[in-house]
Parts: C-alpha cells; sequence; structure tokens
C-alpha cells in the first residue's frame, strides 16, 4: 500500500519533466522508450509523441496485476511470461506488448499480428520475413526452393503446390518461427494437432510443435494416405509410417495374411474377410507401432484397455488382444413381465400397434450422446446444450485462467491439476464434435 502513493508520485513527477521538455528531446526520448524500427509505425506530431510517454510512464510504475489487465484489455496475450523471473522483469516484458500493440500501427494495418508475438524483436524479424518472402512473390522457382526446404521428404507432396499455397504455408511457417510456446500450443490445438509428449527446454519443444504444424500443412501427399499426422510427434516418424503403408499395399495377399498370423491376435478373433479389411489392420497396427505413448494411451481408453504401462510394447499387446477379439454375446434376452398393461397392449383391440401405434411396445428413444459428456462439458463451466464454438471459447479462457506458468507458489499443483482437466476436457469435445 505505501508503494502505491510512491508510484503515483514517479509519475507525477515524470509528466511533469516529459511537459517541460522541447521537440528534440521527446523524441530522443520516444526513440529510448519506444524501440520501434521506423517502419514499424507512422510519423507522430509532438503532441502524439508526448501522450504516448506519458502512458508508458504509467505503465512503468502499475503494479503487475494492473499491467496484466492492461493487456487484457486490449486483448493481449499474457503468456509464456516466465513466472521464475521477478515482478519487475514481468511488468517490464508486458509493456514491452503494449507498446508493440497500440504503437506500432503500420505493422498492424499490414495484417501482421503483433498481439500473438512476445515482444518488439520477433515482430521485427517476422516484419523483415514477411517483406522478403514478399519479395520473392514472384520467383517461383526460388519459391519452391524454400518450400522444399522447410524439412519434408520429396514423397511427401504428390506435386509441386501452386504459388499462392507455396507463399501461404511459407508465411505461416515465418509466423510460427516467431511466436512463443503459449502461441504455438493454441495453434496446434486449434487446429487438432497434439501437443503431448513434448521433450526438452522451451527452445526444442518449440522447434518439435513447429515441426508438426509443418507436417499437416504442408505433405498434402500423405494426408492423401489417410496418415493420422495430426497424431504423430514429427516428419520422421510420418516418414516411416508412409513407407510401411506403401510396402502393405504392394504386398500380395498372401504376405498380408502371413504378417497378420505373426501378430498372435487371440483365438476366437474375427478374421478379416477381404484384402481391404486385412490390409486396414495391419495398418493400425503400423500406426500403433509409431504413436507417441500419450497417443497410444488414448487408444486404449477408447478400447476399454488398462494403461498401467510405460512399455510400448505391453500397450501394443493389450490393444491386439481386444481390438478384433470375440464380440461380446449380448445378455439373454428376459421375458417382459405379465400383468394386465401388457395384456392390454398385446390384445386384438389395438392389432399391430401394441395399444402405441408401435410395432414395438417396448422401445424407447435414443439415448442423448451429450448425456455422456456432460462431466466435460462442466468442467468447461457449460451445458452440454454447448456449441463447439462455444466449447472453443471456453476452453481459452480457462486455459488461459489456470495455466500453470500463471499460478506460481502454493497454488500450483492445485491449478495444474485444473489445467490438465480442461484440456482433457477440451480434447473429449473436441473429438465428439468432429464425429457428429
Amino acid at each position: 500500500q505505501q508503494e502505491q502513493p510512491q508510484a503515483a508520485l514517479q509519475v507525477v513527477k515524470r509528466v511533469q519533466a516529459l511537459d517541460a521538455m522541447s521537440e528534440a528531446v521527446l523524441r530522443s526520448e520516444y526513440a529510448k522508450l519506444v524501440p520501434l524500427p521506423s517502419e514499424a509505425g507512422k510519423e507522430r506530431s509532438v503532441k502524439d509523441v508526448l501522450q504516448r510517454l506519458k502512458e508508458v510512464a504509467r505503465w512503468q510504475q502499475l503494479p503487475l496485476r494492473e499491467v496484466q489487465r492492461e493487456c487484457r484489455d486490449c486483448d493481449i496475450s499474457t503468456g509464456g511470461v516466465s513466472a521464475k523471473l521477478g515482478d519487475l522483469e514481468q511488468r517490464a516484458e508486458l509493456v514491452e506488448r503494449l507498446i508493440l500493440v497500440k504503437y506500432a500501427d503500420r505493422w498492424v494495418e499490414q495484417g501482421l499480428p503483433v498481439k500473438r508475438i512476445g515482444g518488439i524483436k520477433a515482430a521485427t524479424r517476422l516484419a523483415v520475413e514477411m517483406q522478403r518472402i514478399e519479395g520473392n512473390s514472384k520467383d517461383e522457382q526460388l519459391l519452391q526452393r524454400e518450400f522444399f526446404n522447410l524439412g519434408l521428404p520429396k514423397d511427401a507432396n504428390n506435386k509441386t503446390p501452386l504459388l499462392q499455397e507455396m507463399l501461404k504455408q511459407l508465411r505461416n511457417v515465418a509466423l510460427w518461427r516467431e511466436l512463443p510456446l503459449h502461441e504455438l500450443r493454441r495453434e496446434c490445438q486449434d487446429q487438432g494437432i497434439s501437443v503431448g509428449g513434448l521433450t526438452g527446454d522451451e527452445e526444442e519443444q518449440r522447434r518439435e510443435l513447429i515441426e508438426r504444424l509443418i507436417l499437416v500443412n504442408c505433405a498434402d501427399a500423405w494426408s492423401y494416405m489417410q496418415l493420422p499426422l495430426k497424431r504423430l510427434p514429427g516428419i520422421q516418424q510420418a516418414a516411416k509410417l508412409a513407407r510401411e503403408y506403401l510396402r502393405l499395399q504392394a504386398a500380395s495377399d498372401a504376405a498380408l495374411i502371413e504378417e497378420y498370423k505373426s501378430l498372435e491376435v487371440p483365438k476366437g478373433a474375427s478374421d478379416p474377410c477381404k484384402r481391404r479389411e486385412l490390409l486396414q489392420r495391419l495398418q493400425r497396427v503400423a500406426t500403433w507401432r509409431v504413436l507417441p505413448l500419450h497417443e497410444l494411451r488414448k487408444d486404449c481408453q477408447e478400447l476399454r484397455v488398462s494403461t498401467t504401462s510405460d512399455d510400448r510394447g505391453e500397450l501394443l499387446e493389450r490393444l491386439l488382444s481386444v481390438a478384433w477379439g470375440p464380440a461380446a454375446q449380448p445378455p439373454p434376452k428376459k421375458e417382459p413381465p405379465r400383468g394386465p398393461r401388457q395384456f392390454f397392449e398385446r390384445s386384438n383391440y389395438f392389432p399391430n400397434s401394441h395399444g402405441f401405434g408401435s410395432s414395438d411396445p417396448f422401445s424407447f428413444a435414443a439415448p442423448n450422446p451429450r448425456q455422456a459428456l456432460t462431466k466435460h462439458f462442466r468442467t468447461l463451466k457449460l451445458p452440454n446444450t454447448a456449441t463447439q464454438d462455444d466449447v472453443r471459447k471456453a476452453y481459452r479462457k480457462l486455459a488461459l485462467k489456470y495455466h500453470p506458468d500463471k499460478n506460481p507458489g502454493s497454488r500450483a499443483h492445485e491449478t495444474s491439476e485444473l489445467f490438465r482437466e480442461i484440456a482433457e476436457a477440451y480434447e473429449a469435445l473436441r473429438k465428439f464434435f468432429e464425429t457428429t
């Protein structure tokens, strides 16, 4: 509380000093405090420069939580600021983002997504790269070389993409390379790309997510082969799976049958009747072999198989034991109770209707599939009548609120558990909307 009057006094003194400065000194001060390149913003009058310097002076004295509120009011991301930093360092990062978004008006007009970028240096690199790509937009051969140098093998594309498609993807890659980690996660989640199984430090995780984004958006040949690109951890695994798919497609019927037998599928399992079904099963097994552990566990959960193991081989055996196992026998049909109502429904007074105008007096309405997802809707604080757009908005809001980086200290464990539940609920609801 004692700091607030002191901060207010500092702002007053700074404003008085600014009012006393000449135009040349004001512009020099502006260049130091607002380190944007000249092409980022428009030329401003002395009055505008003075007003902006006063605004920056106020931001620099606000407590951290108030600077965070200013950012949220301007729809500026506050994620990715390390909780390990002190309040002063965190505030300085957020003030830089405010300066970038509010004063780089020329970049904003050009469509540069400055609200998602972590700082002025990253925005400057992105602006330079975008300008370079635009300058090469008519040199198709140069764009082709850049596109095929993104890290994908040649067989990942059926043919050379059209010029506009290459430009679009190169712009996307330039943006992804400058996004902070939390924004890359959001980009992947918006596209339904798995963000699990990341390893290493923050920079290594960024590299892995960028690779997954390139894989899903640029490998059209593999997408046409129906490879589950959004679930794979990287380009190397996708290339391995593509080779396996092609090998299986080229194999003879006898070779496929022999390979299927070697899987040791349990006795009583339904045998594939046609080559197509046999091929689908072998391709599914090939996919399980390259999926990351967290995705393999998802398949186990869908087939109601125990996931209490870190051994991939053991999980694969469990999947094989139930995937095409004998179908569960339905319970014996019970005779309906006998009584006056049943006699009346089956009487000859209402032939073929059983008293209700239906051929089956014991039929009921189909269950609402949303009822089974009520828990996930509640986790996102939504009714089970919510739309896909409602789910996406609620997830972003809650993920931002409960992200572990924003809740250090005594609540870190509690908020990380909440964050995990929110992510699981969103993933389950996203799958539901994709299949309906």
